[in-house]
């Protein structure tokens, strides 16, 4: 996940310059980053989808104070900043299993705000249901397509029909508010406990999304990223050559194809 906010007005008006210009504010400092991590302001975020989403879960996990703007789409949550509805937005970038979110790096392209933070997020998904309701009782689940392909083999022994909807908070929503007896849901236990319902089972708890090291104190980590750069230069030019070079002085990791 990415937090990502609007230069500050003081950025605009010392230059001489109006929010909707297409002059570039000033880069980010070091301070005005640490500065941007303190959570212990009452900052607003705002994110797609509804209370309860992973997306919701990052903004509380970077900002334990702050207040959530819910937002329809990516596109909504990013003009919520530039509007000063929100101070920042939260949006995933990067899912280990599902990879790249390219729609948001367009996103990032489209709109002139500047990355301030990362959040780490390990997406546990949990099978919800309404109260008194037993999995076995379940025809059907409800959830984002990517929960479902998480959560693949232990929906197809449970034997239950598919059904997509745009969030897996949406879902719960879905299950609680129409109070669907032959459904459940694939969605956090933060959606379980705004929606009111039960965590009848957790697909993915043998199946972390983080992975572990085979040392004798193994030690839970993060996926490494991985980038690919499109880079058009002939190889005997000096200046692609000291530029290669010097990226190989910071990446642990380079390949030239």
């Amino acid at each position: 996940m990415r937090v990502v906010d609007h230069p500050q007005m003081d950025d605009y008006v010392s230059r001489g310059v109006h929010k909707d210009s297409v002059s570039l504010p000033k880069p980010l400092s070091i301070s005005d980053i640490v500065a941007a991590l303190d959570d212990g302001a009452k900052v607003q975020i705002s994110y797609k989808g509804i209370p309860g989403s992973y997306s919701e879960d990052a903004a509380l996990k970077a900002y334990p104070n702050c207040e959530t703007v819910s937002c329809n789409d990516f596109e909504e949550a990013f003009k919520a900043v530039e509007i000063w509805w929100a101070d920042k937005v939260i949006l995933p970038i990067e899912n280990t299993s599902g990879g790249s979110i390219q729609r948001n790096y367009d996103l990032l392209l489209c709109h002139r705000l500047h990355i301030v933070g990362e959040v780490q997020l390990a997406t546990n998904l949990s099978l919800l249901a309404l109260p008194g309701i037993r999995t076995e009782y379940l025809k059907r689940v409800l959830s984002h397509s990517q929960a479902f392909e998480l959560s693949d083999d232990f929906l197809t022994k449970l034997g239950v029909a598919r059904e997509n909807v745009d969030d897996t908070a949406g879902a719960a929503q879905i299950i609680a508010s129409n109070g669907l007896y032959d459904a459940g849901a694939i969605a956090s236990i933060r959606a379980a406990e705004i929606c009111g319902l039960n965590i009848e089972s957790r697909p993915q708890r043998n199946r972390p999304l983080r992975v572990v090291d085979d040392s004798n104190t193994p030690t839970a980590k993060y996926f490494d990223y991985l980038f690919y750069i499109d880079f058009e230069a002939s190889m005997t030019e000096p200046r692609a050559q000291t530029a290669l070079g010097h990226l190989q002085e910071f990446a642990t990791f380079l390949r030239v194809w």
